[in-house]
């Protein structure tokens, strides 16, 4: 009687166990973390560039004009969130014109103190930083 009721505990925490991973990775690839979503700002020596991340929607404003990624899309402007390496992509492309690039929050010396930045991955080395708060000076960077 006693090795049957230790058997039933032993296999329902295995069963368990075995369950809890399928919810977790269950994940929604067309779902920005909340850690990355907001309003993010890069001063490009005239004006600011705006990157806003919401819950469904990727949207960049600049010199360089707007472009958008929402779930809804197809090909490459379709919103596709995956985490790899510590850093997140945001759509599959074919072409590197369509990259983004990669993301992941920082810390940056900003003003002479360290603040949390979006920095931004390009396929080029380039690392390009991205604040919540306005400031006027680029804090850019090529990776070595």
């Amino acid at each position: 009687m006693k090795k049957t009721t230790i058997m039933t505990a032993v296999l329902t925490l295995l069963a368990s166990v075995a369950i809890a991973p399928l919810s977790v990775s269950a994940s929604s690839h067309s779902t920005i973390p909340k850690t990355l979503r907001g309003t993010w700002y890069r001063y490009n020596g005239k004006s600011f560039n705006t990157l806003k991340l919401t819950t469904h929607k990727f949207a960049y404003s600049g010199i360089g004009g707007s472009s958008s990624l929402t779930p809804s899309q197809k090909g490459y402007k379709r919103l596709y969130v995956q985490k790899k390496a510590g850093k997140y992509t945001f759509n599959h492309y074919t072409k590197d014109y369509q990259n983004p690039g990669s993301f992941k929050i920082s810390k940056r010396k900003i003003g002479g103190h360290y603040r949390k930045a979006l920095f931004q991955y390009t396929p080029t080395g380039y690392v390009i930083v991205l604040t919540k708060v306005k400031y006027h000076h680029d804090y850019s960077f090529q990776m070595h």
